[in-house]
């Protein structure tokens, strides 16, 4: 059965809602990661104290930036009618799996496998994948993004800056 239009500009709404919030945050935080950068730091502790800062909040606005993302597609399948429709078998995705995760893809049997299939190894391929390095860029070759990136801040800045 599809989903009611009702509960459909509800979603939508809470989605549009949850990205402009994550917009302003991960603006917020390359903000601070810029600005943490200009200063002079007395001593080594100093230094990494900084860096580790510095650090989790880059961590933090890659987070934000995946969910952004998942977000987005979920809004542009909302548009073109693909919405509640689960990827991989094509059955409808339950309503309640949609009202507490509103980007979900998968439907609860499908999503069950996928997890099966990482908790046995299977998608341990795919996650080496994600964390495998890519070797240094050769003399003459460009060097691209690396094996597992999904995004780069500065386009991200680019897409969503508020100008």
């Amino acid at each position: 059965m599809p989903i009611q239009k009702k509960l459909l500009k509800e979603i939508e709404a809470r989605l549009s809602t949850r990205r402009n919030r994550l917009l302003r945050e991960i603006h917020r935080r390359l903000q601070e990661y810029r600005d943490s950068g200009g200063s002079r730091l007395p001593d080594v502790i100093d230094i990494a104290s900084s860096t580790i800062g510095d650090e989790l909040t880059l961590q933090m606005a890659e987070c934000e930036v995946q969910e952004l993302r998942q977000i987005e597609d979920a809004l542009a399948r909302i548009h073109s009618g693909r919405y509640g429709v689960c990827k991989n078998c094509g059955t409808m995705i339950p309503r309640h799996r949609l009202k507490a995760l509103p980007f979900a893809t998968l439907c609860v049997k499908c999503k069950e496998e996928e997890e099966e299939e990482y908790r046995l190894g299977i998608g341990s391929e795919r996650l080496a994948y994600l964390v495998e390095e890519e070797p240094e860029a050769t003399e003459g070759e460009e060097e691209g993004p690396k094996k597992g990136s999904t995004f780069s801040l500065e386009e991200l800045e680019q897409e969503h800056s508020p100008n």
